[in-house]
């Protein structure tokens, strides 16, 4: 069960999971070169509350089925579910509170990668860590899927005396 100690750490937790996610929101906006932005401070709160209640909320859920002991994927698919729509929700409320101008054509000539180098990077970077933990999942993964099958066991081989 939730004791008082983990419901304060959900709370922190997901007020600071929330104001991540909305801090990556307006960060990314500082750093597109080719239009500025005005925000409507309504939506920037708004959209800033959404992320906190909704985080603190899947945080809760994941938490509460994590102390009974009544995880499983399915339960753990709702919770990240759940966390996909307040992100989601969160953004789609500070984009309809944003208006946008083109700053100038200049901008779109910036120096740069490639997209083709920024595509392979990016792939680099999602694969790596994906590998890994299947990797760290099970050390000798990479072994055994590796080997033949004949090599993995050795009870299909006849003992040579």
């Amino acid at each position: 069960m939730l004791t008082s100690r983990t419901f304060i750490g959900t709370l922190i937790g997901g007020f600071f999971t929330g104001l991540a996610v909305c801090g990556m929101h307006y960060m990314c906006q500082i750093g597109l070169a080719n239009y500025s932005a005005s925000y409507n401070l309504g939506y920037v709160f708004g959209s800033a509350l959404i992320a906190i209640f909704t985080s603190t909320i899947a945080l809760g859920v994941f938490f509460y089925f994590a102390s009974t002991r009544t995880e499983n994927w399915l339960k753990r698919v709702l919770c990240a579910s759940l966390m996909a729509v307040s992100v989601s929700g969160m953004h789609w409320v500070a984009t309809v509170g944003c208006e946008y101008r083109l700053e100038s054509e200049a901008a779109y000539t910036m120096a740069g990668l490639s997209r083709q180098a920024t595509s392979i990077l990016v792939i680099c970077l999602v694969c790596s860590p994906l590998y890994r933990s299947i990797c760290d999942a099970d050390p000798l993964y990479t072994v055994r899927w590796l080997l033949p099958h004949s090599r993995r066991s050795g009870t299909d081989r006849a003992e040579v005396p």
